[in-house]
């Protein structure tokens, strides 16, 4: 007999579907732990007239809201807390002039990742903000990234996987042929609908639908601010829940460039002091995507 990992009823996530078992894991005592660490940061000094140090955070693992028992004894993912604590640090520092998204993740739970998003576009108005895919940035994690003024993948990254989805387990038949039935008693009309010890309704599954659908329309409108596309180009072009190549995320404009990690760091810690801040070619070029983004959305009102 196998059995599988309970999965919270209602939870949506942004996450590879084959990497959902060990997000669960991560956050399965989630509530044990509170830590205030942050990410270790790495500075780099740029030299030239306007110096300043470019602080590299790392997105490695599956993101969940917080702190586990288990991510502290065997070093699981990134966490919201401590990501939105370091962005902000990085914001008030004013020795660092850039800040470098070091992207290795899977994605994560959708809980908290719209205020992370929000965070690094926060971060974005005053600093020169950069996402690395490095080597993976799915889900929930180009979500974040894609508030970056600039998108950069590593040759064999993959990128993408635009969309959520929660599951429902069923193991009324199990049960039954183990002999054993499980009764409810509730009050609340819809308090135990979609349990796993009933087949999903059609009313269940309705509801559980408008959720994802909800979750995934979050995710798609702020990509789309990120990257100063429309959110019809997003759900069309952008991969549709699949992942990419780095080529193929760049042909469909997911991403900036192709480079690799340590030609990435040399370059942006080489960066020529006019090409600093606001007038870094990766920002001109999302600007005049965000004002195209703008005429088209003002012109579909006036017609």
């Amino acid at each position: 007999m196998t059995y599988s990992l309970a999965i919270p009823r209602d939870e949506v996530w942004a996450i590879l579907p084959e990497r959902l078992t060990m997000a669960l894991l991560n956050s399965a005592a989630e509530s044990i732990v509170e830590a205030d660490s942050h990410p270790d940061r790495q500075a780099v000094t740029r030299p030239g007239p306007k110096s300043g140090k470019i602080a590299r955070v790392p997105i490695f693992g599956a993101i969940t809201r917080r702190d586990s028992f288990w991510s502290m004894f065997f070093g699981g993912g990134a966490t919201v807390e401590r990501l939105s604590k370091t962005l902000r640090e990085m914001g008030s520092d004013p020795d660092v002039s850039t800040v470098l998204l070091d992207v290795d993740s899977p994605g994560g739970t959708v809980a908290g990742i719209p205020e992370l998003a929000s965070e690094v576009r926060a971060l974005a108005e005053k600093k020169h903000v950069v996402a690395l895919a490095n080597s993976l940035m799915a889900s929930a994690a180009y979500w974040v990234a894609s508030q970056a003024d600039e998108i950069i993948a590593t040759p064999e990254a993959l990128i993408g996987s635009i969309g959520v989805f929660t599951v429902h387990q069923d193991f009324s038949k199990m049960m039954e042929e183990a002999g054993v039935k499980i009764s409810y008693i509730s009050a609340g009309k819809y308090k135990t609908e979609g349990n796993p010890d009933e087949p999903l309704s059609d009313e269940a599954r309705e509801h559980l639908q408008s959720l994802v659908d909800s979750a995934y329309g979050l995710f798609v409108c702020d990509v789309a601010q990120g990257r100063g596309v429309t959110a019809a180009t997003v759900r069309a072009d952008y991969g549709q829940g699949r992942t990419l190549t780095a080529s193929a995320a760049k042909a469909a404009g997911l991403i900036d460039r192709v480079a690799t990690a340590e030609d990435t760091i040399t370059r942006l810690a080489g960066r020529r002091a006019d090409d600093v801040g606001s007038n870094s070619q990766a920002q001109i070029a999302l600007k005049r995507r965000r004002l195209e983004l703008l005429k088209q959305i003002y012109e579909e009102d006036l017609s």
